[in-house]
């Protein structure tokens, strides 16, 4: 019976965890692949009036750059028009886009794995007895985690973009000169951080019903 009960709590805490990471995991995805939201993005932080970029040239690069970082399309090679003629894009910069790309379809496949075992980890933790103290501890730590990042990236977030970089997606570090870099400032970034948390919240709150579910299941079997 202890062993029966030490596996659900370690299923469920587990199961949490997992379940927590990959919601992230996709809400950073679902964010970082919506061409409408990229499109606002870049409409209220490019000055793209005083570039010249005429408006329909602006959608036609962010439904061609998100298309490229879903994998619909092989190759990123958007013509963006200034006044001053074709923006130019360095093979560098060519490059850390497919780095991205890469990147994206590596996380897609990691939260789907993520979100099959917290999934199976849960069923498990039902079958011998769920921990609703285990759920919320496994939901708690990831979220702590993601917590400091998020507190860290309000706080300086030019500072949290640069680490970021620096740290994981090295090729990724470009001069402010370079002149792609016109179409991606930080500010475009950190516009995503507040719908973001609320893709989180809402995550939050689906895995709190888990627990709520779960009781009243119990008690419905309980009635005669």
């Amino acid at each position: 019976m202890a062993k029966k009960t030490l596996l659900a709590r370690l299923c469920c805490l587990v199961a949490a965890a997992l379940l927590m990471l990959s919601f992230t995991t996709g809400a950073v995805l679902i964010q970082l692949t919506n061409a409408p939201r990229f499109h606002r993005a870049l409409q209220s932080h490019v000055a793209w009036e005083r570039l010249g970029i005429p408006p329909d040239h602006l959608a036609e690069f962010a439904g061609e750059t998100i298309s490229y970082l879903r994998g619909d399309v092989p190759a990123w090679q958007p013509e963006v028009l200034t006044a001053d003629g074709p923006l130019p894009i360095s093979p560098a910069f060519t490059a850390h886009m497919e780095t991205v790309r890469n990147g994206v379809a590596t996380a897609f496949g990691v939260a789907c794995w993520l979100f099959a075992a917290g999934i199976l980890l849960l069923i498990v933790g039902l079958k011998t007895g769920f921990s609703t103290k285990a759920w919320l501890w496994g939901m708690s730590l990831p979220f702590l985690l993601i917590a400091i990042v998020c507190i860290a990236a309000a706080i300086d977030f030019d500072g949290f973009w640069y680490w970021l970089h620096e740290h994981f997606i090295p090729d990724g570090i470009f001069s402010g000169y370079e002149p792609i870099m016109r179409l991606f400032p930080a500010s475009l970034f950190s516009s995503y951080i507040i719908p973001l948390l609320l893709m989180l919240a809402a995550a939050v709150v689906l895995l709190l019903l888990v627990p709520v579910i779960h009781k009243i299941m119990i008690r419905k079997r309980s009635q005669p």
